[in-house]
């Protein structure tokens, strides 16, 4: 994410963040339906660019073309069909396991850029907000794994970047040597994890954790903003429900691809998941307009 960059959806409130990313998710992993999928990675492609600028856009394309690749491996082992395109050895190719490969393929990739979007967005604090009334140990423990990730990753960098200024590693010749230097880099990381959860287990000791009358603060009250959001939400996942129950997004890939749309009930629940999952671009891009203009009149 490019520095300094705070968006109008990152300052809603958690809950409200947690609706969307919740119907997102829920929608996106229980339907294949193309153009259901072609939607959310379109918005989350740009999304993700807006907060992570051109080199957001070269890792997305990226990431893109290795996954793609998974869509042309399924006919290679997924046989089902009556539509054979070809054979290779008498082993029949079919144009429904390569449909039904490359929209699982776009599918994967949609859960991978709203997980990223879904990490920049739900701070550790905002998990806090939401969950720790119902589950505060499972808030905690959620919030202290996703914490641990980039910390172990960047200390793990630290003691390579170690070994090497001591000559013990970065000039292996030999392929047993690195797998010797790379078990004993994992070996000390998992020494300074040990240490590292006996230095916050006590800190936490020491600072009253789980004893009773202990208070914090967070914000939870919803402004207006929070509350127009929350209403559009909640009408556009009535409107994706309504959709579902209608088949909008039902789509059959075996024996014969068939994808029959035209309905009253499929453009709603197209517009209506389009309106729903557009809601960071549009909110952020009015800001940015409204910024624009105003600078303009300075």
């Amino acid at each position: 994410m490019q520095q300094g960059k705070y968006t109008m959806f990152m300052r809603l409130h958690p809950f409200v963040n947690v609706v969307y990313f919740l119907g997102m998710m829920v929608f996106t992993m229980l339907y294949m339906d193309p153009l259901l999928l072609g939607v959310t990675g379109v918005i989350c492609f740009f999304y993700l660019v807006y907060l992570e600028g051109i080199g957001g856009f070269k890792e997305n394309l990226t990431l893109l073309s290795f996954i793609l690749l998974l869509g042309f491996v399924n006919p290679v082992f997924n046989h089902n069909g009556r539509t054979v395109l070809f054979r290779i050895k008498g082993i029949p190719f079919t144009l429904e396991a390569f449909f039904f490969g490359l929209v699982s393929a776009v599918m994967i990739y949609d859960m991978i850029l709203l997980f990223r979007i879904f990490h920049m967005i739900m701070t550790s604090d905002k998990i806090i907000v939401v969950f720790s009334k119902v589950f505060p140990t499972g808030a905690l423990l959620f919030t202290m794994v996703l914490r641990f990730v980039p910390m172990y990753k960047l200390q793990i960098q630290r003691m390579h970047a170690a070994r090497i200024g001591i000559g013990q590693s970065g000039n292996e010749k030999k392929k047993l040597q690195k797998i010797r230097n790379g078990v004993e880099l994992i070996s000390g990381l998992f020494t300074w994890s040990l240490e590292n959860a006996l230095e916050t287990a006590d800190s936490m000791k020491g600072r009253g954790f789980g004893l009773k009358g202990r208070t914090f603060y967070l914000r939870t009250k919803l402004t207006r903003a929070d509350i127009s959001v929350l209403i559009w939400e909640v009408v556009c996942v009535a409107g994706m429900v309504y959709g579902a129950v209608n088949r909008a997004y039902h789509v059959v890939y075996y024996p014969v691809f068939q994808w029959n749309k035209g309905g009253m009930a499929d453009a709603a629940g197209y517009v209506f998941f389009t309106a729903f999952a557009g809601i960071p671009l549009l909110l952020d891009g009015k800001e940015e307009v409204t910024w624009k203009c105003l600078r303009q009149k300075i």
